[in-house]
């Protein structure tokens, strides 16, 4: 007989079994692993754990503490304090509607924003440096969110303090309620506000152009500096993707409006602020200021100080001396011009006399008609006190 030829090896059923278990049991590893991650990072404090560790140590403050955190990325968090030498803040809950909803529908519910307690020193606080506002360039990008809703805010004994200037203030609570933004329609829903220095109610708006009536109380506990309750009004809407707004205060004596192509126009009629506020201000305060494409336009106006009327002149102002008032009684000239040094938010009023005169014979004339000399020691006194509000930008 001829030998049989070799035939190829078959392999055996067991394992092809061994490897296709192995295949399978590989998957469920790894899909076992991709769901305890997705747990751990969506359903658990690991998280927000993290980023407080992160955030305790990279910080300048040494101070930094965070404790008590709870929740999740899924639907909201909760902290026991934050503490820094600044301030501490505490008892803080966020709950929004989820994540997914987030990524998915660009679509965020805050269900509830509560902070039980905030207690900030500002001494340390100091502004940023100014920036360029794209909004009004129309180079800044689209709004992410189709859906921003603020079901309801609540923020309880609120204290800002500053050590260096003496400053406080204390609101025993603040509540929000119903805010909702849909591609550029705004519901701005319910304020309330109730302490003794500040009161905030909304009501309905008194126009059809507007949503939302805003009245409110500024109470002498406030600052030091306010003499007597200043209330105001303000008509709130929302045209597009631009704020409309309508204010009055001051017992009407003062207009403030923006209109919905961002223009903007200021009228004070008759304005007394040295009856508001304990400090050397203009009364009887008569003008009209305009803002278009961000530029200011003041369209003239008069005011008194002490016991000289100033006349607002329109051809002096500049981007330093924002505004420039003159006074001129029997040959004697004296310049009032509200100055800005280094930076806009620094406004500093100044007084100058031609021919020229002394802080205090400058302060004198304008206050009392005399030189410092010819005053009463009481009077004296008195000068000496407002010196300190012009003495920054005076020539002495």
């Amino acid at each position: 007989m001829s030998p049989t030829p070799n035939q190829p090896a078959v392999p055996k059923k067991g394992c092809l079994g061994c490897l296709l278990n192995l295949l399978i049991g590989g998957v469920i590893l790894v899909l076992a692993l991709a769901g305890c991650a997705y747990l751990v990072v969506m359903h658990t404090t690991l998280p927000f754990k993290a980023v407080a560790s992160l955030l305790e140590s990279g910080s300048t403050n040494a101070n930094l503490r965070i404790t008590g955190l709870s929740g999740s990325i899924s639907s909201g968090f909760g902290v026991k304090a934050i503490r820094w030498s600044g301030g501490t803040i505490g008892d803080v809950r966020v709950k929004y509607s989820g994540f997914r909803d987030l990524v998915s529908k660009k679509e965020l519910i805050l269900r509830e924003i509560h902070i039980g307690r905030a207690h900030l020193d500002l001494t340390e606080w100091k502004n940023s440096p100014a920036t360029t506002n794209t909004a009004t360039t129309g180079s800044s990008s689209e709004w992410p969110l189709k859906l921003l809703q603020i079901d309801r805010l609540t923020i309880q004994d609120l204290t800002l303090t500053n050590r260096l200037t003496g400053f406080s203030f204390a609101m025993p609570a603040l509540e929000w309620t119903g805010f909702k933004a849909v591609k550029g329609q705004v519901e701005f829903g319910q304020l309330k506000v109730d302490s003794d220095r500040l009161k905030i109610v909304t009501q309905p708006a008194r126009a059809a152009e507007f949503q939302q009536l805003i009245e409110g109380t500024l109470l002498p506990k406030l600052h030091p500096l306010i003499r007597r309750p200043i209330s105001f009004m303000a008509d709130i809407g929302y045209a597009g993707s631009n704020l409309a707004c309508r204010v009055s205060a001051f017992d009407g004596k003062l207009d403030f409006e923006i209109k919905p192509d961002q223009t903007s126009l200021l009228r004070c009629k008759g304005l007394d602020l040295g009856d508001y506020f304990d400090a050397p201000l203009p009364q009887d305060l008569t003008t009209e200021l305009a803002l278009e494409k961000g530029a200011v336009k003041l369209r003239g106006g008069t005011f008194k100080l002490g016991v000289r009327t100033f006349e607002i002149q329109l051809q002096d102002a500049s981007e330093t001396n924002l505004v420039v008032a003159v006074s001129r009684v029997n040959g004697e000239e004296i310049r009032c011009e509200l100055v800005a040094l280094g930076e806009p938010s620094r406004l500093q009023p100044r007084l100058t006399a031609k021919p020229p005169l002394s802080m205090q014979d400058t302060l004198a004339k304008v206050f009392y008609g005399k030189r410092y000399a010819e005053l009463a020691a009481v009077e004296q006194a008195d000068v000496t006190r407002k010196q300190a509000a012009f003495a920054a930008g005076m020539e002495k």
